[in-house]
């Protein structure tokens, strides 16, 4: 009986930590069965191959299931894929808004202009109907292909 104080003893301190530190906050009702969600990033699944880092993912064939590289219209981003995949892979899709990524320009890109969707994953600072705006660019790129710093926010459809 003693024993099994000291043990209780021992462990409620760990059990308290990990309350904290595994439990979501009070209220929180977190469920995603497609994947998992840390902080600002998701899991999803690679539709179509993403062969370069730092591509914009977009819906893939199945939503809340799949991603593919962002066209530049028509299909709605989710977020930066700081890796490269295969088809079948499962990425993080970095969905925090407001801290820098980098990503791809589709051509040059000035530095602290606004950003959006191009063909490919990639972003161009030409803007047009049915595009994203995705943010604005922190550092320039000086051709297509380059990657430059972003600072990101929700994606927002141009009329």
């Amino acid at each position: 009986m003693k024993i099994k104080n000291i043990v209780f003893t021992l462990l409620a301190p760990f059990v308290v930590l990990y309350r904290v530190f595994a439990s979501p906050p009070a209220g929180l009702v977190v469920s995603n069965t497609a994947g998992s969600f840390e902080g600002a990033a998701i899991n999803r699944f690679v539709t179509t191959a993403f062969t370069v880092p730092n591509l914009v993912a977009g819906v893939g064939t199945t939503a809340g299931r799949d991603i593919a590289p962002c066209a530049a219209t028509g299909v709605v981003p989710l977020g930066f894929v700081p890796e490269t995949g295969a088809v079948g892979d499962a990425l993080g899709v970095l969905m925090g808004y407001g801290d820098a990524v980098l990503a791809v320009a589709s051509a040059a890109v000035a530095a602290d202009v606004p950003v959006y969707t191009a063909t490919g994953g990639k972003l161009s600072s030409t803007g047009g109907t049915g595009k994203y705006l995705m943010g604005r660019s922190g550092s320039a790129a000086a051709a297509a292909n380059d990657e430059f710093v972003v600072i990101p926010c929700p994606p927002v459809l141009q009329p």
